[in-house]
């Protein structure tokens, strides 16, 4: 996924930091987006191909109309601890994922699998 970007907007700061350092190894670009303001402006600026968004930063309204508009880009959303109803609300909403913000795997996995979705699509 070297070629890929990637954009991160999480609640917590420190979280955002240590998710961004542990990713920049599988991405082209990793940048982070501080506010829900910011994510459009951030997946649009860096072309990203992936948004790894927190659910406390970005309800449900937003999350679907972030997946609406940026259709091309694999969203995947996070939480502390989601559950089966939020995950199901989550892919009701176009997300690819809804991973816990420690699942790094589980992301990457729904990024990669988006991707070859979204690519084949295009083709």
């Amino acid at each position: 996924m070297q070629h890929l970007t990637v954009v991160i907007a999480q609640k917590d700061q420190a979280a955002a930091s240590q998710l961004a350092t542990t990713l920049r190894g599988r991405f082209r670009h990793v940048a982070v987006a501080h506010s829900s303001a910011e994510i459009h402006d951030a997946i649009l600026k860096n072309r990203a191909n992936a948004a790894i968004v927190d659910l406390e930063l970005v309800k449900g309204a937003e999350l679907k109309e972030l997946c609406n508009q940026f259709s091309h880009t694999a969203i995947v959303a996070t939480h502390r601890s989601p559950d089966e109803e939020m995950w199901m609300a989550c892919l009701e909403n176009g997300a690819a994922d809804c991973c816990q913000r420690t699942d790094v795997e589980g992301m990457l996995r729904a990024i990669a699998n988006n991707v070859v979705l979204t690519r084949a699509h295009a083709a």
